[in-house]
């Protein structure tokens, strides 16, 4: 027998869940810039001092990269991990690659440290929770939230492989169209997002789909839809707004329905 009348079954279960939430927090400097979602590539370069210093004397390597909310005017309680690569500075002049990794949450206030001059903040790795295999220690309420969820699944998987038509026709009407900014655009991001993850991954999905219709640097044929998916509370809620960018950019690129 375990403490307190638990089974070793459920405690072993518990033990697991109180390891996978630790192993999903950490504390990283944060930025408020620009919204990127995971597997975007942004060039950067700054001559700001404070800038330089950050990234060069602090040696940081990874930072939570959050956005303004373009409609609330405020910071999002979402962002990206970001790592700094290929970092060279000349003539006090900084260039960089963010490369965007793990979607995050914030967890409660960020803080300034005593030393250095970066904001400091928890954070929590929202998509790695993995909680789809049966855990031990599920009790009868977490069963029948899984049982309700499976339905939900189906409609998700549904509506996660129509994407799959609505990203080729959106890529083929980018190109024939001319509205590509720069050679090669498309091919260039598709680069640096890698395949569509499978349909199965219906989060994942929706932030690819975010990374390639907002791309960076910017395509201009679509509402800003990153901010909003890196908030979704659910998988569901991310691919419903990725459809909606989607078809939207769509009707503006094939004319039926200008936005601008």
């Amino acid at each position: 027998g375990g403490e307190g009348g638990l089974s070793d079954e459920a405690l072993a279960g518990l033990y697991k869940r109180v390891a996978k939430v630790k192993s999903n927090v950490a504390e990283v400097p944060l930025l408020v810039m620009d919204s990127m979602v995971p597997r975007q590539r942004l060039k950067f370069s700054a001559d700001d001092p404070e800038m330089v210093s950050l990234i060069m004397d602090d040696g940081i390597k990874v930072f939570g990269m959050l956005a303004v909310d373009p409609v609330r005017k405020e910071v999002t309680p979402y962002g990206s991990t970001v790592e700094i690569q290929d970092e060279v500075v000349e003539g006090g002049r900084l260039t960089c690659v963010f490369v965007a990794l793990k979607r995050f949450k914030l967890l409660g206030d960020p803080w300034k440290p005593d030393e250095g001059q970066h904001v400091m903040s928890k954070i929590e790795f929202v998509d790695d929770a993995g909680g789809e295999e049966a855990d031990e220690g599920a009790d009868a309420a977490e069963r029948m939230a899984r049982i309700v969820g499976e339905a939900d699944r189906e409609a998700d998987r549904a509506l996660s492989e129509e994407l799959e038509g609505l990203v080729h026709q959106w890529k083929e009407l980018v190109v024939s169209k001319g509205r590509e900014r720069e050679p090669n655009q498309i091919q260039n991001i598709l680069q640096d997002i890698g395949d569509m993850p499978p349909a199965d991954q219906p989060m994942d999905r929706a932030l690819w789909v975010a990374a390639l219709i907002n791309p960076l640097p910017a395509l201009g044929v679509s509402l800003e839809i990153r901010p909003a998916v890196l908030c979704s509370p659910t998988a569901s809620n991310a691919l419903q707004i990725v459809h909606g960018g989607l078809t939207t950019s769509i009707a503006h690129l094939d004319g039926s329905k200008p936005m601008w």
